[in-house]
Protein backbone atom coordinates (compact mmCIF):
# COMPACT_ATOMS: atom_id res chain seq x y z
CA UNK A 1 0.00 0.00 0.00
CA UNK A 2 1.37 3.60 -0.84
CA UNK A 3 0.23 7.18 -0.11
CA UNK A 4 -2.06 7.99 3.23
CA UNK A 5 -4.78 6.06 4.30
CA UNK A 6 -6.39 9.15 5.15
CA UNK A 7 -7.16 13.01 4.38
CA UNK A 8 -4.37 15.48 5.16
CA UNK A 9 -6.22 18.61 5.57
CA UNK A 10 -9.91 19.58 6.02
CA UNK A 11 -12.05 20.83 3.72
CA UNK A 12 -11.47 24.42 4.99
CA UNK A 13 -7.94 23.69 4.93
CA UNK A 14 -7.43 23.08 8.36
CA UNK A 15 -4.57 20.69 9.22
CA UNK A 16 -6.43 17.44 11.22
CA UNK A 17 -3.18 14.66 11.41
CA UNK A 18 -0.25 15.60 13.42
CA UNK A 19 1.82 13.68 10.99
CA UNK A 20 1.92 12.08 7.58
CA UNK A 21 4.38 9.05 6.86
CA UNK A 22 5.00 6.01 4.18
CA UNK A 23 4.15 3.00 5.52
CA UNK A 24 7.39 1.42 5.45
CA UNK A 25 9.09 4.52 7.63
CA UNK A 26 10.96 3.47 10.51
CA UNK A 27 12.70 6.18 12.79
CA UNK A 28 16.41 5.93 11.63
CA UNK A 29 16.18 3.40 9.52
CA UNK A 30 13.90 3.36 6.55
CA UNK A 31 10.99 5.43 4.67
CA UNK A 32 9.60 9.59 5.35
CA UNK A 33 7.67 11.40 7.36
CA UNK A 34 6.54 14.91 8.01
CA UNK A 35 5.42 16.22 11.30
CA UNK A 36 2.75 19.15 12.11
CA UNK A 37 5.27 20.74 13.80
CA UNK A 38 7.58 21.15 10.93
CA UNK A 39 10.01 18.32 11.31
CA UNK A 40 10.28 16.03 7.90
CA UNK A 41 12.31 12.80 8.10
CA UNK A 42 14.15 11.28 4.72
CA UNK A 43 15.93 8.29 4.22
CA UNK A 44 17.72 8.24 1.29
CA UNK A 45 16.86 11.85 -0.88
CA UNK A 46 18.23 12.78 -4.11
CA UNK A 47 17.58 16.77 -4.93
CA UNK A 48 18.22 19.34 -7.47
CA UNK A 49 18.55 22.58 -7.43
CA UNK A 50 18.86 24.77 -4.95
CA UNK A 51 19.01 23.52 -1.23
CA UNK A 52 18.83 26.70 1.66
CA UNK A 53 19.20 25.55 5.58
CA UNK A 54 20.48 27.88 8.24
CA UNK A 55 22.19 25.13 9.63
CA UNK A 56 23.06 21.66 8.32
CA UNK A 57 23.64 18.45 11.06
CA UNK A 58 25.19 15.10 10.74
CA UNK A 59 24.55 13.11 13.20
CA UNK A 60 25.71 9.28 14.36
CA UNK A 61 29.13 7.37 14.32
CA UNK A 62 29.06 6.93 10.89
CA UNK A 63 27.99 9.96 9.88
CA UNK A 64 29.01 11.69 6.42
CA UNK A 65 28.91 14.23 4.10
CA UNK A 66 30.30 12.82 0.54
CA UNK A 67 30.89 15.03 -2.44
CA UNK A 68 31.52 13.13 -5.71
CA UNK A 69 32.37 14.17 -9.28
CA UNK A 70 29.88 13.34 -11.85
CA UNK A 71 27.45 10.59 -10.04
CA UNK A 72 28.69 8.77 -7.34
CA UNK A 73 30.97 6.09 -8.39
CA UNK A 74 33.71 4.50 -7.78
CA UNK A 75 36.99 6.58 -8.41
CA UNK A 76 34.43 9.53 -8.59
CA UNK A 77 34.16 10.79 -4.33
CA UNK A 78 36.53 14.04 -4.28
CA UNK A 79 36.04 15.08 -0.73
CA UNK A 80 34.30 13.38 2.56
CA UNK A 81 33.39 14.56 5.67
CA UNK A 82 32.94 11.79 8.36
CA UNK A 83 32.88 10.82 11.89
CA UNK A 84 34.74 7.71 11.47
CA UNK A 85 36.83 6.69 8.32
CA UNK A 86 34.71 3.70 6.53
CA UNK A 87 34.18 2.66 2.67
CA UNK A 88 31.12 4.06 0.31
CA UNK A 89 28.44 2.19 -1.39
CA UNK A 90 30.62 2.20 -4.66
CA UNK A 91 33.97 1.08 -2.85
CA UNK A 92 35.59 4.21 -2.19
CA UNK A 93 38.01 4.19 1.18
CA UNK A 94 37.65 7.66 3.13
CA UNK A 95 39.20 8.54 6.52
CA UNK A 96 37.66 9.90 9.84
CA UNK A 97 37.34 13.80 9.68
CA UNK A 98 37.72 16.25 6.26
CA UNK A 99 38.88 14.40 3.84
CA UNK A 100 39.37 16.50 0.32
CA UNK A 101 41.27 13.84 -2.29
CA UNK A 102 40.70 16.59 -5.64
CA UNK A 103 40.49 20.53 -5.38
CA UNK A 104 41.77 23.37 -3.13
CA UNK A 105 41.13 24.42 0.76
CA UNK A 106 41.22 28.11 1.05
CA UNK A 107 40.89 30.46 3.99
CA UNK A 108 43.03 32.60 7.07
CA UNK A 109 42.68 29.17 9.36
CA UNK A 110 41.91 25.69 9.28
CA UNK A 111 41.47 24.18 12.60
CA UNK A 112 40.91 20.28 13.42
CA UNK A 113 42.19 16.48 13.68
CA UNK A 114 43.17 16.03 9.89
CA UNK A 115 43.30 17.08 6.57
CA UNK A 116 44.11 14.64 3.99
CA UNK A 117 44.77 15.14 0.10
CA UNK A 118 46.05 12.61 -2.79
CA UNK A 119 49.96 14.72 -1.69
CA UNK A 120 49.87 15.64 2.16
CA UNK A 121 48.10 15.59 5.67
CA UNK A 122 48.50 17.88 7.84
CA UNK A 123 47.30 17.60 11.62
CA UNK A 124 46.58 20.43 13.51
CA UNK A 125 46.68 18.71 17.08
CA UNK A 126 50.10 17.57 16.64
CA UNK A 127 51.18 20.36 14.12
CA UNK A 128 52.06 17.50 11.90
CA UNK A 129 52.64 17.76 8.35
CA UNK A 130 53.52 15.02 5.46
CA UNK A 131 54.09 14.54 2.10
CA UNK A 132 53.73 11.91 -0.22
CA UNK A 133 54.57 10.87 -3.25
CA UNK A 134 51.05 9.17 -4.90
CA UNK A 135 48.48 8.07 -2.73
CA UNK A 136 49.57 8.04 1.01
CA UNK A 137 51.25 4.42 1.79
CA UNK A 138 54.06 2.79 3.39
CA UNK A 139 56.93 4.22 1.33
CA UNK A 140 55.59 6.77 -0.03
CA UNK A 141 56.42 9.82 2.21
CA UNK A 142 58.81 12.43 0.80
CA UNK A 143 58.76 14.67 3.44
CA UNK A 144 57.46 15.16 7.42
CA UNK A 145 58.02 18.79 9.64
CA UNK A 146 56.94 17.62 13.01
CA UNK A 147 57.25 18.88 16.77
CA UNK A 148 58.16 15.31 17.86
CA UNK A 149 59.37 12.23 15.86
CA UNK A 150 56.27 9.94 15.19
CA UNK A 151 55.05 7.24 12.90
CA UNK A 152 52.13 7.41 9.95
CA UNK A 153 49.48 4.79 10.04
CA UNK A 154 50.83 3.36 7.01
CA UNK A 155 54.09 2.83 8.95
CA UNK A 156 56.24 6.06 7.73
CA UNK A 157 58.32 6.95 10.98
CA UNK A 158 59.85 10.22 11.06
CA UNK A 159 61.87 12.34 13.75
CA UNK A 160 61.69 15.55 15.36
CA UNK A 161 61.71 18.44 12.98
CA UNK A 162 62.08 18.77 8.98
CA UNK A 163 62.58 15.32 7.70
CA UNK A 164 63.35 14.43 3.79
CA UNK A 165 62.96 11.21 2.73
CA UNK A 166 65.27 9.57 -0.06
CA UNK A 167 65.75 6.51 -1.70
CA UNK A 168 66.93 4.05 1.33
CA UNK A 169 67.83 6.86 3.38
CA UNK A 170 66.49 10.25 5.20
CA UNK A 171 68.07 13.74 6.50
CA UNK A 172 66.44 16.23 9.65
CA UNK A 173 66.49 19.13 10.35
CA UNK A 174 65.77 19.67 13.77
CA UNK A 175 66.93 17.22 16.86
CA UNK A 176 67.12 13.80 16.85
CA UNK A 177 68.36 11.74 20.09
CA UNK A 178 70.43 14.72 21.07
CA UNK A 179 71.21 18.31 19.40
CA UNK A 180 71.90 18.05 15.76
CA UNK A 181 70.78 20.36 13.30
CA UNK A 182 70.67 18.00 10.24
CA UNK A 183 70.65 14.21 10.81
CA UNK A 184 71.12 11.49 8.32
CA UNK A 185 69.60 8.72 8.80
CA UNK A 186 71.31 5.48 7.58
CA UNK A 187 70.27 3.34 4.42
CA UNK A 188 71.12 0.61 6.54
CA UNK A 189 68.74 1.07 9.30
CA UNK A 190 69.01 -2.41 10.78
CA UNK A 191 72.76 -2.00 11.27
CA UNK A 192 74.14 1.43 11.16
CA UNK A 193 72.58 4.28 13.46
CA UNK A 194 72.47 7.90 12.17
CA UNK A 195 74.96 10.76 11.65
CA UNK A 196 74.70 13.76 12.18
CA UNK A 197 75.60 17.72 11.75
CA UNK A 198 75.29 19.86 14.88
CA UNK A 199 76.07 22.96 16.81
CA UNK A 200 76.72 23.82 19.83
CA UNK A 201 78.26 25.83 22.68
CA UNK A 202 80.40 25.71 25.39
CA UNK A 203 80.43 28.06 28.28
CA UNK A 204 78.89 31.37 28.38
CA UNK A 205 79.38 34.83 28.06
CA UNK A 206 82.99 36.18 27.27
CA UNK A 207 84.23 32.89 27.69
CA UNK A 208 81.88 30.77 25.73
CA UNK A 209 82.85 30.01 21.96
CA UNK A 210 80.30 27.92 19.19
CA UNK A 211 81.41 24.40 18.17
CA UNK A 212 80.63 22.22 14.44
CA UNK A 213 80.34 18.99 14.71
CA UNK A 214 80.24 16.17 12.06
CA UNK A 215 79.29 12.61 13.80
CA UNK A 216 79.81 10.00 11.67
CA UNK A 217 77.54 6.86 11.32
CA UNK A 218 77.99 4.26 14.28
CA UNK A 219 77.65 0.48 13.38
CA UNK A 220 75.42 -0.97 15.85
CA UNK A 221 78.03 -4.13 16.47
CA UNK A 222 81.38 -2.63 16.62
CA UNK A 223 79.75 0.42 18.20
CA UNK A 224 82.58 2.92 17.79
CA UNK A 225 82.56 6.37 15.48
CA UNK A 226 84.74 8.91 14.55
CA UNK A 227 84.05 13.32 14.88
CA UNK A 228 85.31 16.15 13.74
CA UNK A 229 84.95 19.12 15.18
CA UNK A 230 85.34 23.04 13.81
CA UNK A 231 86.10 25.04 17.07
CA UNK A 232 85.25 28.94 17.13
CA UNK A 233 87.49 31.84 19.13
CA UNK A 234 86.00 32.57 22.14
CA UNK A 235 84.91 36.22 22.77
CA UNK A 236 87.86 37.06 25.15
CA UNK A 237 90.41 35.42 22.78
CA UNK A 238 92.26 33.18 25.26
CA UNK A 239 89.46 30.59 26.58
CA UNK A 240 89.50 29.07 23.35
CA UNK A 241 91.06 29.82 19.43
CA UNK A 242 89.71 28.81 16.13
CA UNK A 243 90.79 24.80 16.26
CA UNK A 244 89.89 21.60 14.07
CA UNK A 245 89.65 18.44 16.12
CA UNK A 246 89.27 14.82 15.24
CA UNK A 247 88.11 11.82 17.91
CA UNK A 248 87.62 8.16 17.90
CA UNK A 249 85.22 6.69 20.12
CA UNK A 250 85.83 3.11 20.79
CA UNK A 251 83.46 1.07 21.67
CA UNK A 252 83.97 1.66 25.37
CA UNK A 253 82.61 5.19 24.48
CA UNK A 254 86.38 6.45 25.67
CA UNK A 255 87.23 9.37 23.76
CA UNK A 256 90.34 9.52 21.84
CA UNK A 257 91.74 13.24 20.28
CA UNK A 258 93.67 12.64 17.41
CA UNK A 259 94.68 15.69 15.47
CA UNK A 260 94.67 19.24 16.37
CA UNK A 261 94.72 22.03 13.73
CA UNK A 262 95.17 25.75 14.61
CA UNK A 263 97.38 28.75 14.12
CA UNK A 264 100.21 26.17 16.38
CA UNK A 265 100.49 24.64 13.66
CA UNK A 266 99.36 20.53 12.76
CA UNK A 267 99.44 17.95 15.44
CA UNK A 268 98.43 14.64 14.45
CA UNK A 269 98.90 11.23 16.55
CA UNK A 270 100.37 8.34 14.18
CA UNK A 271 101.91 10.34 11.74
CA UNK A 272 104.05 12.57 13.43
CA UNK A 273 104.15 12.52 17.11
CA UNK A 274 103.76 8.47 17.21
CA UNK A 275 101.88 6.05 18.71
CA UNK A 276 103.03 4.37 21.56
CA UNK A 277 104.06 0.87 20.71
CA UNK A 278 101.58 -2.10 21.59
CA UNK A 279 98.69 0.28 21.32
CA UNK A 280 96.43 0.65 18.61
CA UNK A 281 96.33 -2.78 17.78
CA UNK A 282 92.39 -2.90 18.04
CA UNK A 283 89.31 -1.40 18.52
CA UNK A 284 89.37 -2.26 22.80
CA UNK A 285 93.54 -1.23 22.26
CA UNK A 286 93.08 2.23 21.02
CA UNK A 287 96.02 4.19 19.69
CA UNK A 288 97.38 6.33 22.84
CA UNK A 289 99.51 9.20 22.22
CA UNK A 290 103.34 9.10 22.39
CA UNK A 291 105.36 11.23 24.76
CA UNK A 292 108.69 10.94 26.40
CA UNK A 293 109.41 8.21 29.08
CA UNK A 294 112.03 9.05 31.87
CA UNK A 295 114.62 5.71 31.92
CA UNK A 296 114.78 3.95 34.64
CA UNK A 297 118.64 3.90 35.42
CA UNK A 298 120.90 1.15 36.76
CA UNK A 299 123.84 0.65 39.12
CA UNK A 300 126.28 2.75 38.75
CA UNK A 301 124.15 5.84 36.98
CA UNK A 302 122.38 8.77 37.78
CA UNK A 303 120.85 12.21 36.36
CA UNK A 304 121.87 15.76 37.72
CA UNK A 305 119.35 18.70 37.87
CA UNK A 306 121.57 20.63 35.60
CA UNK A 307 120.64 18.81 32.76
CA UNK A 308 117.51 16.99 31.14
CA UNK A 309 117.42 12.92 32.77
CA UNK A 310 117.75 10.57 30.23
CA UNK A 311 114.69 9.77 28.31
CA UNK A 312 113.22 7.69 24.89
CA UNK A 313 110.18 7.91 23.11
CA UNK A 314 108.90 6.62 19.56
CA UNK A 315 108.58 8.92 16.75
CA UNK A 316 106.76 8.24 13.34
CA UNK A 317 104.89 5.57 11.72
CA UNK A 318 105.80 2.61 9.59
CA UNK A 319 108.83 2.09 11.21
CA UNK A 320 109.60 5.11 12.62
CA UNK A 321 112.72 5.76 14.84
CA UNK A 322 113.21 6.03 18.62
CA UNK A 323 115.06 8.72 20.11
CA UNK A 324 117.21 8.77 23.28
CA UNK A 325 117.50 12.22 25.31
CA UNK A 326 119.17 13.63 28.14
CA UNK A 327 122.35 12.99 30.36
CA UNK A 328 123.59 10.16 32.30
CA UNK A 329 126.13 10.96 34.87
CA UNK A 330 127.92 7.55 36.50
CA UNK A 331 127.33 7.61 40.12
CA UNK A 332 130.58 5.58 40.64
CA UNK A 333 133.23 3.38 38.87
CA UNK A 334 131.98 1.35 36.31
CA UNK A 335 133.00 -0.97 33.35
CA UNK A 336 132.59 -0.92 29.95
CA UNK A 337 129.28 -2.81 28.38
CA UNK A 338 127.28 -1.46 32.29
CA UNK A 339 123.80 -1.31 31.39
CA UNK A 340 122.46 2.59 31.71
CA UNK A 341 118.89 1.13 31.21
CA UNK A 342 116.70 -0.94 29.61
CA UNK A 343 114.50 -0.25 27.00
CA UNK A 344 111.13 -1.91 26.79
CA UNK A 345 109.92 -4.13 24.15
CA UNK A 346 108.74 -1.87 20.74
CA UNK A 347 111.85 0.52 21.11
CA UNK A 348 114.61 -1.75 20.71
CA UNK A 349 116.45 -2.87 17.59
CA UNK A 350 115.04 -5.97 16.32
CA UNK A 351 118.22 -6.89 14.03
CA UNK A 352 121.37 -5.75 15.02
CA UNK A 353 122.81 -3.45 18.20
CA UNK A 354 123.22 -0.25 17.45
CA UNK A 355 126.36 1.95 18.69
CA UNK A 356 127.30 6.09 19.15
CA UNK A 357 129.47 8.36 19.70
CA UNK A 358 128.78 11.63 21.41
CA UNK A 359 129.92 13.95 23.87
CA UNK A 360 131.48 13.00 27.27
CA UNK A 361 133.41 13.66 29.88
CA UNK A 362 135.08 10.27 30.36
CA UNK A 363 138.83 10.16 31.57
CA UNK A 364 140.95 8.12 28.97
CA UNK A 365 137.82 7.85 26.16
CA UNK A 366 139.20 7.44 22.64
CA UNK A 367 137.72 9.40 20.06
CA UNK A 368 136.03 6.70 17.26
CA UNK A 369 134.73 4.72 19.99
CA UNK A 370 131.85 3.59 20.98
CA UNK A 371 130.08 5.83 23.77
CA UNK A 372 126.57 3.75 23.91
CA UNK A 373 125.37 1.16 22.60
CA UNK A 374 121.77 0.26 21.94
CA UNK A 375 121.37 -3.88 21.99
CA UNK A 376 118.36 -6.16 20.64
CA UNK A 377 117.49 -6.80 24.21
CA UNK A 378 116.57 -3.08 24.95
CA UNK A 379 119.87 -2.28 27.15
CA UNK A 380 121.55 1.09 26.47
CA UNK A 381 124.67 0.07 27.44
CA UNK A 382 128.02 2.59 28.26
CA UNK A 383 130.83 1.88 25.68
CA UNK A 384 133.70 3.16 27.30
CA UNK A 385 134.71 2.37 31.03
CA UNK A 386 134.03 5.57 33.78
CA UNK A 387 137.02 5.60 36.51
CA UNK A 388 135.00 7.54 39.02
CA UNK A 389 131.83 9.20 39.63
CA UNK A 390 130.14 12.59 37.98
CA UNK A 391 131.38 11.61 34.48
CA UNK A 392 128.62 12.13 31.68
CA UNK A 393 127.45 10.57 28.34
CA UNK A 394 125.19 12.89 26.65
CA UNK A 395 122.64 10.60 24.52
CA UNK A 396 120.94 14.02 22.56
CA UNK A 397 120.55 13.30 18.75
CA UNK A 398 121.18 9.65 19.07
CA UNK A 399 118.37 7.96 16.67
CA UNK A 400 117.85 4.53 15.29
CA UNK A 401 115.03 2.32 13.48
CA UNK A 402 113.72 -0.43 15.46
CA UNK A 403 113.05 -2.60 12.18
Amino acid sequence: MSGFSSPVVSAIGEVIRDEIMSDNFVMGVSGWAILKNGNAYFYNITAEGNITSSAVVVEGATGGVFIYSGIPANGNLIGSWAGIAGTDAYGNVYPQGLNVTIGTITGSAIVGGSITGAKFIAEGANGLLLGYSGVPAAGNLVFAVSPISGNDAFGNSWGMGLSIFGSGSYIVVGETGGSPIIFFGSGRSQIHNSSALQVFTTGSGNSGYEQIQILGPEDSTQQDIVSSTWVSSSTDGTTMFPQIQDYYHDPSNVLHQYRTLSYAGNVSIGSNTGVVPGTGTSRTNAAVAESWHLASLGTGFTTSVSDQAPRYRFEGTNGGVVRLDGTVYTSAAVASGASMFVLPTGYRPTLDRRRFVGLTNISGYALGGSLAVVNTTGVVAIGAAANAAGQQICLDGMTFPID
